[in-house]
This record gives structure tokens, sequence and C-alpha cells, in this order.
């Protein structure tokens, strides 16, 4: 009988990719996985809460995570972030088991706790306990790494957020999506994602169209920002998507945009999957000229690096352009997919599994 392994997040599985790729993979090694998450899909362990967000959202969460898990099969517990982590400490007052702690973010240094110094200092106290407690430690990228290895003195393994290796060619051609002239966002609306401005950018992209594809907690307010935008024709709000969907939408693309404020540690040392997922789909990407970035960059020249989160530098780097440089950034994307891709990356976290869980 194939042993258990549940996933326990608190994003909405169906729609996170990085999971859906770690489950496939925990299956191939042999692992029945069970999803516990905050979903509204079709099968046990979805959590609808009462409280959508915020301190009350968390603790719900997690008193309603720690009774799922005291009785049901399985004693291997893969955790994405610490926030679902204190439900999975207390459990182990209770009974056995094992824990591979998946840390997507610097959650102590999210935007959301900027200025709540109580709510930070209590998150990286899970955080330091979390370490203590985990059999197996992942994170995706270096500087995340050594972080935690100065802070609590194990390293974890890094995997990277990187999509599966593409089967099929671009939809349009460089040419065409050069001519597209559309500057593409992928991924959460959220605080500090500089989408504030690349919308402020458009009314020096008169020849542009800026594609939002996601949604979050500033939704609302960037669709409001946008109504009275002079570009505001020209700025399009898609929605979640499926991967399909994304994939068609990309395809269609010009640039794709990376854009975080500096004043968020998490932002600053942050590698996102969007990087990747621009890269794979051959559309060179705009990045901020943060640390994992510019070694990417520097590497690969798969796309450009912006200095300031400034939307008159952004229109201007836009401008600057040329298709000669726009293309040969294209061929340096499709070389890198070769080397960049989960299949390749997604053997550390086997090794890992496979060498920890199973002796």
């Amino acid at each position: 009988m194939k042993k258990i392994i549940r996933i326990i997040t608190t994003s909405q599985y169906p729609y996170d990719q990085r999971l859906r790729k770690v489950a496939i993979v925990l299956e191939d090694i042999g692992y029945e996985v069970h999803i516990t998450d905050r979903s509204k899909g079709n099968y046990s362990g979805e959590i609808n809460t009462i409280f959508k967000r915020g301190f009350l959202f968390y603790m719900e969460y997690n008193v309603r995570v720690f009774f799922i898990s005291l009785f049901t099969p399985g004693e291997t517990f893969y955790v994405a972030d610490i926030d679902p982590m204190p439900a999975i400490i207390l459990l182990s007052f209770f009974r056995k088991h094992q824990i591979i702690l998946d840390l997507h973010e610097w959650f102590p240094e999210v935007p959301e706790l900027e200025g709540a110094r109580v709510k930070k200092n209590i998150w990286r106290f899970i955080e330091r306990f979390s370490f203590r407690v985990a059999n197996i430690i992942v994170t995706v990228n270096d500087s995340l790494s050594e972080i935690y290895y100065k802070n609590y003195g194990r390293k974890p393994i890094v995997v990277r957020n990187i999509p599966l290796l593409r089967r099929k060619v671009r939809v349009n051609g460089r040419k065409k999506n050069f001519e597209n002239r559309i500057i593409y966002y992928q991924g959460a609306v959220n605080t500090g994602r500089g989408l504030e401005a690349a919308i402020e950018a458009m009314k020096w992209l008169p020849n542009w169209k800026l594609w939002i594809v996601g949604d979050g907690d500033i939704l609302d307010s960037l669709k409001n920002t946008a109504s009275i935008s002079t570009a505001r024709e020209r700025i399009i709000f898609w929605g979640r998507k499926k991967t399909d969907e994304l994939d068609n939408l990309m395809a269609e693309a010009t640039v794709g945009i990376n854009l975080l404020e500096s004043n968020s540690a998490n932002y600053y040392y942050s590698l996102a999957n969007k990087f990747f997922d621009y890269m794979m789909m051959g559309i060179p990407s705009i990045n901020m000229n943060f640390p994992e970035y510019r070694r990417l960059i520097k590497k690969i020249d798969s796309g450009y690096l912006l200095e300031k989160l400034d939307a008159r530098d952004l229109a201007k780097l836009v401008l600057s352009i040329e298709y000669d440089e726009y293309e040969s950034k294209v061929d340096n994307c499709v070389r890198a997919s070769k080397v960049y891709n989960w299949e390749i990356e997604s053997e550390k976290l086997k090794m890992a599994v496979n060498s920890y869980l199973k002796t």
C-alpha cells in the first residue's frame, strides 16, 4: 500500500502551479498525495473558512488543519510556507509525523506585515520553531537559502519554481509578438507588485497595450485607477485563468513584467515563478535589478533590468527596446529553457525526499 503524504497550503491548489508540480513528483516516487487547501474544489481536505484574511483567517485555518490532520491518515506532511505550520507543530505533541517545509517566500517580510511589529515577531518565532522541527526544508532561490542559513543554521535545499519544459512552439513568431506591443503581467494582483507604475507608464506608451492576468487584494483599486487613465482602453484585466488559458494569452505578449517594490525584503530577495514562465514561453521580461534577477539576466540575458520602480523609467525602457536586441533575447529564452525547467529542477526534490523519508 502506498504511503500517504498530505500537502497543506493556504493557497488554492488548482491555481498553485508549484504545488501541482510537486504533487506529480511525489506521486512519481510512490506516494499517495492528499490535499488540504482553502479552495472550493470537489476533493477531500478543502477548507472553506469563515474568515477570509488577517489574523482570524490564519487562526481559524490552523485550528481546522489541526483537527483534520489529527483524524486523517498519513504520517508525512508537505507544508507550503510557514502559515499552516502552527497546526503541524501542535500536532507533533499528539502523533508522530514527518515534515517537508517548502518556503515559497520570506513570510515575516511580506509587505502586508510592514509596520506590524507584533505580528511580524510572531511569524519570526513560528519560522524559527519550524526550522527546528522540519525534517526537510526547501526554498525557491539561493538568496533565501543563505539568509535562512545565517538566521537558523540550516541551509534549505533550493528547488526553484520553474515551469515544465514546453513542447509546443510559439504561436505568433518573434516579429508578430514584437509588433503586438503587449506588456504582460501574470500573477497575484497584490500590494507591491508595481502594477500601479505599469498603469501610469501607459500614458507615455501610446502604441502599447497592458494586459493584467490574475486576481488579488488590489484588483478593484487598480481597475478604478485604470478607468480614469487616458490609456484606459489599452489596459485589459483578464482575471484569473487556468494554465492553458495563461499560455494562450502569454503567447500574444511582447514583454512580460516582474516589477516589485524594493522596501520589502521578501520581494528584494525573491525569484518569482513568472520570471521562468516568461522565459519558457520565449517572452523577454522586464525585472527589477534585485540579486536573483541580476544574477540570472547576467548569465542568460533573457530580459531587461529596471533600476527603480518608476513609471517614467519603465516607459523609457519599453520604448528603448529594438527588434534586433529583442530577437536575440528571445533566442536566449529558448536556449535557457533547455536548462531551466522543472524536469531538471525537480530531481533535487526527488533526491531529498528519497534520501531522507525513505530511509
